[in-house]
């Protein structure tokens, strides 16, 4: 994996939503999904959606929320382009 603190980032957030909707992590998203973003780094709506396990549905939902973790983490660690 190539950017270990993103993915447990996107996994924390992930949990946290699972306990305030009270639905097993995997309903909100699935660990290839997590997986995915964590080493192709998507910097948006389009290529968050070529990820497996992110269909239109997901993008509806979390889009936004995953776009800003992953901003988040670049811009902490200066990655961003």
């Amino acid at each position: 994996m190539r950017h270990p603190e993103l993915f447990a980032a996107i996994r924390n957030w992930r949990y946290e939503l699972s306990m305030q909707k009270e639905v097993p992590p995997y309903v909100i998203l699935q660990q290839k999904a997590l997986i995915g973003i964590s080493n192709l780094l998507p910097r948006d709506e389009k290529q968050l959606l070529q990820i497996p396990g992110i269909g239109k549905k997901v993008m509806e939902l979390y889009g936004e929320d995953l776009l800003s973790l992953i901003d988040d983490y670049l811009m902490r660690t200066k990655e961003a382009e």
